[in-house]
């Protein structure tokens, strides 16, 4: 009985000490998978801002149209603030509301893939309701034609092929003036490749898709920005 006494407590210390492999083991196992599912967590979470940017982008399109309608075909004007008066004819019932519900990031005009923290975008920008999305400027509606091509569509019917021209993408949103138009030719103005490397662009024909950075980029003056080829 002492012998088995004496023994006991030595058990005791070997059992725990194999508890305590097991525990360690586990967690390494954890950790291991952890790492391995990060990595596929974060691409998953970016596929899915991605799809809500397109979905988004599609949206404005469909609203914008329903104003060329209205605008005897008119394209928007780049002047202003024209996602929000987009929003604000057709959601909100009036353009101070469509403020309210940008600022609280509760309306379509804001991509939810962010560059910069909120407060830099404002101070950047200048307003609360900055918005995300910026239009062609120069080939759509402008008094101004990029030199070397030949005039500007003011309406959506002149537009030769809207299939392949470029209506808006991802803005900067680094300005007061850039956060709502894209240009390829202008530094202040470059289009935003906040996912993976790309930009999402919507066509002026309604359809959105992810477009690579190298027909995006600064410096290539690719056929997507060009109104007439």
């Amino acid at each position: 009985m002492q012998a088995t006494d004496r023994r006991h407590p030595k058990r005791q210390k070997i059992e725990s000490a194999f508890t305590l492999i097991e525990l360690l083991v586990v967690i390494s196992i954890i950790s291991i998978l952890i790492s391995i599912l990060l990595p596929a967590l974060s691409k998953a979470r970016m596929a899915s801002r991605t799809a809500v940017c397109l979905s988004q982008e599609r949206q404005l399109g469909q609203i914008h149209y329903i104003y060329t309608q209205d605008y005897d075909g008119y394209i928007i004007s780049h002047d202003g603030q024209w996602v929000r008066k987009l929003m604000g004819l057709y959601i909100y019932d009036n353009y101070n509301n469509a403020y309210a519900k940008i600022v609280k990031e509760q309306s379509i005009g804001r991509c939810p893939v962010r560059e910069y923290s909120n407060e830099e975008y404002e101070t950047m920008t200048g307003t609360r309701a900055w918005t995300l999305y910026g239009m062609n400027y120069v080939k759509l509606n402008t008094d101004n034609p990029y030199p070397g091509y030949p005039g500007h569509p003011d309406k959506f019917d002149d537009i030769p092929k809207p299939a392949t021209t470029l209506f808006l993408t991802d803005s900067r949103a680094t300005t007061a003036d850039s956060y709502r138009l894209v240009n390829a030719a202008w530094s202040t103005a470059h289009p935003s490749l906040r996912h993976n490397e790309a930009g999402n662009v919507l066509f002026c024909d309604g359809h959105a898709a992810t477009v690579p950075g190298y027909e995006l980029s600064p410096g290539y003056w690719t056929n997507i920005w060009k109104v007439y080829k």
